[in-house]
């Protein structure tokens, strides 16, 4: 059951989505909400800032 659901989105490259979204979700995790993060850009820039991407869990895009 989806109780709630925020999207960030903006075509415009360097608007810091996500840093924003890195952010948040840091933060809802924090105060002990369960995050699930989604990014559709091709770059992946948020798994960077979320510290998974090239970490043991890192797929790269392998599941898909």
């Amino acid at each position: 059951m989806l109780e709630n659901l925020l999207v960030i989105g903006n075509n415009k490259g360097g608007a810091k989505k996500s840093t924003l979204t890195a952010e948040l979700a840091g933060e809802m995790w924090g105060a002990g909400w369960r995050v699930l993060v989604v990014d559709l850009d091709e770059q992946g820039d948020l798994g960077k800032r979320l510290f998974w991407r090239g970490s043991h869990v890192d797929d790269q895009g392998e599941s898909f």
